[in-house]
Order: C-alpha cells, then sequence, then structure tokens
C-alpha cells in the first residue's frame, strides 16, 4: 500500500465546505472531508491541517468610534472550537499562523449601495458601523506547508502528497516534491489553475456527500 500524507490548507478548505454546506463546517465535516482524500488501497500517514488562530485584540471602528474587541466575538469562539476539536482528532496535526490585522473595509451590501446611489445620482446614505468588516491577512500559514512539503519529501516519509489548495504560490515545493520522487495529488474543489495541474501527477475528485453525512 501506498503511505499518503493529506495537507489542507484551512483557509481553502474552509470557504469550500462553507458553500457547500451553507455554512461553516465542523471539525467533523473537516476530518470526513480529509478521510475522503484517501482512497481505500491507500494507507494514511498523517492529515496536516494549516489555519490561523482567529484574531483576539480590539480595534477601533472608525464609523462608532468605539472598540471592537474580536475576542468576544461569535466567530473567534467558533474558530477556536474547530481548531481545538482537530487537535485532538486521530491523525491530525494542526499547524497555525496568524492574523494579521489590516484595516476595516466595505462589505459588498455597503459597497453596492454606494454604487447604486452614484449611478443614480442620489446621495449614498451615511455609512453604519455593520457596513464595515476587517480584513485580515493570513501569515506563516504558507512557509509552514511548503516546509512540510520539502520536509516530508526529503525524509521520504511518504509516498504520495495529497495536497487541497488552490494557491498556485506551492508550485515550487510540488516541483521539489517530486523531483524527490513522491507522488503530488491535488484534490479539486473547483476549478483547477493549469499551473497547478502541470506539477500535480493526479487530479482528484472530491465525494462532498461524504463530507454532508457529518452536518449537523
Amino acid at each position: 500500500m501506498k503511505k499518503v500524507a493529506v495537507l489542507l490548507d484551512g483557509a481553502y478548505v474552509r470557504y469550500t465546505l462553507y458553500r457547500f454546506l451553507d455554512g461553516p463546517p465542523t471539525d467533523t465535516h473537516i476530518e470526513r472531508f480529509a478521510q475522503g482524500c484517501v482512497k481505500p488501497e491507500e494507507e494514511l500517514f498523517r492529515i496536516y491541517y494549516y489555519d490561523c488562530l482567529p484574531f483576539d485584540e480590539q480595534r477601533l471602528n472608525p464609523v462608532s468610534r468605539t472598540y471592537m474587541d474580536f475576542k468576544q466575538t461569535e466567530a473567534y469562539r467558533k474558530s477556536i472550537n474547530l481548531i481545538q476539536g482537530l487537535e485532538i482528532k486521530d491523525y491530525f496535526a494542526v499547524r497555525l499562523g496568524n492574523l494579521a490585522f489590516k484595516d476595516w473595509r466595505l462589505n459588498n451590501y455597503a459597497f453596492g449601495r454606494l454604487c447604486d446611489a452614484s449611478m443614480e445620482g442620489r446621495t449614498p446614505e451615511p455609512l453604519t458601523p455593520q457596513d464595515l468588516q476587517p480584513d485580515f491577512t493570513q501569515k506563516g500559514v504558507d512557509m509552514k506547508i511548503g516546509l512540510d512539503i520539502a520536509w516530508l519529501s526529503t525524509k521520504h516519509l511518504v509516498d504520495k502528497i495529497i495536497l487541497t489548495t488552490n494557491d498556485s504560490d506551492f508550485v515550487p515545493a510540488m516541483k521539489y516534491s517530486r523531483r524527490e520522487g513522491i507522488h503530488v495529488v491535488l484534490m479539486a474543489l473547483g476549478e483547477v489553475s493549469n499551473m497547478l495541474k502541470a506539477h500535480a501527477d493526479e487530479i482528484r475528485p472530491v465525494d462532498m456527500e461524504r463530507v454532508r453525512v457529518g452536518q449537523g
């Protein structure tokens, strides 16, 4: 049997599962998804899940002029619960980066409202605090994924690396892995870029109905 490692780009997996499930995925959904990446004739070495700890500081909302404590939000609680749930699951290794706060930005509804007013020649309605949403950027996640790909490949701990991402920044790591004799499998969660396809040995479809079984 071929030994495989599953590497999950957490933000990409969560986003895709959210759209499929019409709601945020739980640790059970992600576990079922990861297990579904492995074929019956393959032996699982480990599942690596890469994500960020939720932002836990305060920032001033420029409309309300009050500070928002992100640690007290429902989103923070759900994110922590998800990470803690995955950390204790069999064969899971959770690798965490950090979220950096960039600034506030208009949400889609507010942006559309302002565009409509501009096109119709109207004075736009005043912004409300709810019209703004925080803009975060991930720090350290891509590096951790690239380092683990290189480590697994150099040590020849597995025969295949099953990667779930849509980020072409991982192409150099994929090329290195293949040069080391490791097969690189890319899980298709929608449209896959030609650049990623060119450096994968296999494009594997996902049985999303397997994930739905764990819903609720």
